[in-house]
């Protein structure tokens, strides 16, 4: 017998699921988005000015422009929660331009030499969300980003022919003052000096897992490598500054990246998505493992010796936020008692990564309280919170 009850409910019920499905798939990007640069336009993600960009997002944008012709793009406001991300990249799916997320609207862009296309990929994770992209395209036979007269930087930027090699880093990450034979200081008249003190005592009970936040700019030795091409922050592990232009840091960190010019260098940084004002960008120029190993020959390094020097493309200036650390003399030991810190912005069990740099105590042990080897390794008295359980990288 037909019962009008469950025929209401039932439509009902199919018309709130089909509303619900209709509602979640117009967020959803089905197509390859295709633009046609000949004429200037706009690119945004869906409901871009509406309300913020959904979760779980996939959307792909290619633009093209007349054959001899380059296409040239300009952020006019970008707003991608991290680790959401707009991914750019030229006609080769290979060839990334950049990767871009953060607060802040990119540098303008510029198709590759020779290519008449861009394509940008953006994904969305299924956290929080912002307002999204919106970006402006245009195209020409003669397509730059710098004026005539100018050059072109690494980082976009551009500065004037003759300001080459001037001792001022007019770029902003020293590609204007890349071969210019400036000396190495070799060793600095001051290394290991805090014009802004550290908190060297823990203040609250309740402090982070597997460290604390440190005072900005305190540990000014400290660097954070990057991947080059993610903008703004790239973070992939640490390391510290001994003079003007070389970096240490462990070998497991640069294993895997033949070419030493895929990582920047950023030092004076505090947290990821903030600049402070003591902040520099290098890039790596060489790469060095222990004891003499470059290239493809550093996956032949070992856990024993987990140490490599990177020589930066330009020096840095010193200044309270960018000091050498102190490289110790021959025969040098470290004695059991000593407080010291690891600092780092990585992982730690428990907390997930951390936006601003950390610190975490350590007191050193004699070799009778932990065997370990004297040459290549340091006992510490906290093991289930040292950087080997913490990855303050």
């Amino acid at each position: 017998m037909f019962d009008p009850k469950i025929f209401c409910f039932a439509a009902a019920l199919a018309l709130l699921v089909s509303s619900a499905t209709a509602d979640i798939d117009d967020y959803q990007c089905h197509d390859l988005y295709e633009y046609d640069a000949s004429v200037k336009g706009t690119v945004s993600n869906p409901f871009y000015g509406e309300r913020q960009y959904h979760n779980g997002l996939w959307c792909e944008y290619r633009i093209r422009s007349p054959e001899g012709t380059r296409i040239k793009v300009t952020f006019k406001d970008f707003d991608v929660e991290p680790p959401d991300f707009l991914l750019v990249y030229g006609k080769d799916k290979e060839t990334v331009i950049g990767t871009f997320m953060g607060f802040e609207n990119p540098k303008p862009i510029v198709s590759n030499e020779g290519e008449n296309e861009i394509r940008l990929l953006f994904r969305t994770d299924f956290m929080a969300a912002g307002r999204g992209f919106l970006l402006e395209y245009e195209s020409g036979p003669n397509m730059q980003l710098c004026d005539p007269g100018y050059l072109e930087c690494a980082n976009r930027n551009c500065y004037k022919a003759d300001q080459k090699c001037n001792g001022e880093d007019e770029c902003g990450d020293g590609t204007d003052e890349e071969n210019c034979n400036i000396p190495v200081i070799i060793q600095p008249e001051e290394c290991g000096a805090q014009a802004i003190h550290p908190k060297t005592i823990y203040e609250s009970p309740d402090r982070m897992v597997g460290g604390e936040p440190a005072i900005a700019n305190s540990w000014p030795w400290q660097v954070s490598l990057q991947s080059r091409g993610s903008e703004p922050n790239g973070h992939f592990c640490g390391g510290s500054l001994i003079n003007n232009q070389w970096v240490l840091t462990a070998t497991h960190c640069v294993v895997g990246r033949p070419d030493p010019g895929d990582i920047k260098i950023v030092l004076g940084a505090h947290g990821k998505y903030t600049k402070t004002p003591y902040e520099q960008v290098r890039y790596s120029a060489r790469v060095i493992a222990y004891p003499d190993l470059e290239g493809e020959n550093i996956r032949r390094y070992t856990f024993t010796h987990d140490i490599s020097l990177i020589k930066l493309n330009a020096p840095v200036t010193f200044n309270k936020g960018v000091q050498p650390a102190c490289l110790p003399e021959l025969g040098w030991t470290a004695q059991p008692g000593w407080h010291c810190y690891a600092t780092g912005w990585g992982e730690s069990r428990g907390s997930g990564g951390s936006e601003a740099l950390k610190q975490m105590e350590q007191i050193v042990q004699s070799r009778q309280n932990c065997g370990f080897d004297e040459q290549t390794q340091i006992c510490v008295e906290k093991p289930q919170n040292s950087p080997c359980h913490v990855r303050l990288e």
